[in-house]
């Protein structure tokens, strides 16, 4: 697709996301490989421009990030030299440029090369799933984690089976469910993964609240029972 200069320079291991803003469809893209700048691609013109300051997310690469509205939100991502791992959260809206999110103080540990995707509208969240630690030897993660966009609180999700730990993956959302496909693992052995897993990102609370319900349902017709 042509473009008009001046443009990124070739990388790897860089994040992005497509977002919306005034009627234009934009593409931003950060960091990368032993890279810290930011750029919008706009679809439509087919031309790149520089998001210019310093107070950004910086070097990192590995990092994933989602876009709701006119926002893009990033997490995590890592640098080579010297070995750091960043767990911390950063907004970037149109017309104001990037700022870092404080979020709730239970959050995933600091990680890169792991997956995200964006799940629902009226309570827009970003589902996260597995991810590195390769500042010794490499360490996949299985977790799973939701941050409501709107409180930047960071939820846990339990999930009902033991999946795979992985990075280097993809992770989609349909409805209520996740789904992830490939990846790598170090254990319990070194392997590559070549399935669909589905994994169900329900609202916990919703589910607690019917298990408090359904308790007390048993309690009262146990007390009826005996009277």
């Amino acid at each position: 697709m042509p473009t008009t200069a001046p443009s990124p320079l070739a990388r790897s291991l860089h994040t992005g996301a497509v977002l919306e803003s005034h009627g234009r469809t934009q593409l931003l893209i950060h960091g990368g490989l032993g890279k810290s700048d930011t750029w919008i691609y706009d679809l439509t013109e087919h031309t790149w421009r520089e998001i210019s300051g310093r107070d950004g997310p910086g070097t990192r690469h590995g990092a994933v990030a989602v876009a709701f509205g006119d926002s893009v939100f990033l997490h995590g991502g890592g640098t080579v030299n010297p070995v750091i791992l960043f767990d911390d959260l950063w907004r970037f809206r149109v017309g104001s440029g990037w700022a870092k999110m404080r979020a709730s103080p239970v959050q995933p540990s600091g990680r890169n090369y792991h997956a995200a995707a964006l799940l629902g509208r009226d309570t827009p969240m970003m589902v996260m799933f597995g991810g590195a630690n390769c500042t010794g030897a490499c360490i996949c993660f299985n977790d799973l984690w939701t941050l409501n966009l709107v409180t930047m609180h960071w939820t846990q999700v339990h999930t009902l089976s033991d999946i795979p730990n992985r990075y280097h993956h993809t992770l989609v959302v349909h409805h209520e469910d996740a789904y992830t496909f490939g990846g790598e693992s170090y254990t319990p052995r070194y392997m590559y993964h070549n399935s669909v897993t589905s994994i169900t990102v329900a609202n916990q609370s919703h589910w607690i609240a019917i298990f408090v319900l359904f308790v007390v349902v048993v309690i009262l017709a146990s007390l009826l029972w005996c009277a």
